[in-house]
């Protein structure tokens, strides 16, 4: 049987997205107009995701593929032009589109984003927040800081608002601001969801040898794939590159992930970055061990 050629990865890779995404769910306004009819419309709707160049959005209006809308952000009140990349699925009556910003440049969720080559160098990510000016940022974990962050779930740094050293913690995924200016009246519920926070696994840090160092830290992560479950699986190693979990789910070989870690939990907002499976190995007790190799 012939051998499945590796897909490639430049060309793939190439594909993927160029900013971190954040479980932040902030209540938008859409408007624009129907592909059928052209009538002009104002929903109201919720982020799922976000990023740097655009979000992942759910509101019940049927939109089309390359469709032109407008988003306002109520928590920021800023307001951009978006394109329609495409329809990613259905939850409950609502439909889920991902969308590009067509001025990246926009700050449109108040969160700032790390540069790659400050993504490059971390272990993990969060999504904190100052306690003294509110500044929301993705911070990129060394694993000293993974480990503070995993026993306080907060971090001592230096925020560039306040010119000082504050404390920065976790950022609540759901933003309640209310919405403002509506002119339609299909207004969907939002969702709530609360739960409470499990206590981080003890860190065991202890380095190895490889193309990255890798070092043995037995956090919790989020696997996810669309249309699929989150899967809240244990990490076993990571590194720059990439990290060894284990889970009971069955992972394809070269196929595409989202993972974050550490996975906080408890409603907080989760930083997921691409990966791809690069390994796959059999476990004990049914479960199995994959490698991810991170997207650049």
């Amino acid at each position: 049987m012939p051998k499945t050629p590796e897909p490639s990865k430049t060309s793939r890779a190439g594909k993927r997205r160029n900013s971190d995404r954040v479980s932040l769910s902030f209540p938008i306004v859409v408007s624009g107009r129907d592909i059928a009819g052209g009538r002009h419309f104002v929903e109201n709707a919720r982020t799922l995701l976000v990023s740097r160049s655009g979000a992942t959005i759910a509101l019940t209006r049927v939109l089309g593929p390359e469709q032109t809308v407008f988003i306002k952000c109520a928590a920021t009140q800023q307001e951009a032009e978006a394109r329609v990349v495409g329809q990613l699925g259905i939850q409950l009556d609502s439909h889920i589109y991902g969308v590009a910003l067509l001025d990246p440049t926009v700050e449109m969720w108040g969160v700032r984003f790390p540069k790659p080559s400050e993504a490059d160098q971390a272990l993990g990510r969060v999504c904190l927040q100052c306690i003294s000016c509110a500044t929301r940022e993705v911070v990129c974990l060394s694993e000293t800081e993974m480990d503070v962050f995993d026993a306080n779930h907060n971090l001592g740094r230096s925020c560039d608002q306040c010119r000082t050293w504050t404390l920065w913690k976790e950022v609540p995924q759901d933003f309640e601001e209310p919405l403002q200016e509506l002119e339609d009246e299909n207004q969907p519920p939002s969702p709530e969801a609360e739960a409470a926070p499990a206590p981080p696994p003890a860190p065991v840090p202890r380095k190895n040898q490889r193309r990255f160092a890798r070092t043995d830290m037995r956090k919790t992560a989020c696997v996810r794939q669309p249309g699929s479950d989150p899967d809240v699986v244990q990490v076993l190693d990571m590194s720059r590159g990439g990290i060894r979990f284990e889970s009971k789910r069955i992972y394809r070989r070269f196929c595409w992930v989202e993972i974050a870690v550490p996975y906080i939990g408890g409603g907080a907002a989760e930083v997921f970055v691409p990966g791809r499976i690069a390994r796959v190995l059999e476990g004990k007790e049914g479960k199995h061990q994959y490698g991810i190799e991170y997207v650049r």
